[in-house]
């Protein structure tokens, strides 16, 4: 019965949280109570040490760390040293998930080409007249690049 137990919780997903705002708490960790199945809740990452203390306490979570080199250390010891090994990880700071793709970054680069150029033109057709102002011209490129299917954010209203 031991040796059961223990194949199920090495099957399992091992997952980490890093940052404990609202969404995490309204929705990340509430989720790993529904799936305890096939996934654990091994480690929380928060700045915040009230929210690692009570947090830690109320999902049952074994490590709690202050920063992410503290979880690699405590995780792959291997890892934090940077030496290849089996169960290392890579927890990369500063890195954020693009907001723009490449093709929307040729196209206001081509845009604002045009407009040092001269030739530029705003509105329908280009019947606004020659673009001028360096705001309006990247305005032009990534609208551009949103018809074309890049990846951009949708305009604010």
């Amino acid at each position: 019965m031991a040796s059961r137990n223990r194949k199920r919780t090495a099957d399992k997903i091992r997952y980490a949280v890093v940052g404990l705002g609202y969404i995490s708490q309204v929705a990340v960790l509430p989720a790993f109570a529904h799936a305890r199945e096939n996934s654990e809740l091994t480690a929380l990452v928060s700045s915040d040490p009230k929210k690692l203390q009570t947090l830690s306490r109320k999902y049952k979570v074994r490590e709690a760390v202050a920063k992410p080199p503290e979880l690699v250390k405590a995780a792959a010891p291997g890892a934090a040293n940077n030496r290849p090994c089996c169960n290392s990880f890579k927890i990369v700071q500063g890195e954020h998930m693009a907001r723009y793709g490449k093709a929307a970054g040729k196209s206001v680069k081509s845009a604002m080409h045009r407009e040092k150029k001269g030739t530029l033109k705003s509105g329908k057709g280009g019947k606004g007249g020659r673009v001028k102002s360096r705001k309006q011209a990247i305005a032009i490129g990534l609208s551009e690049a949103r018809k074309k299917g890049a990846k951009v954010p949708s305009k604010k209203r």
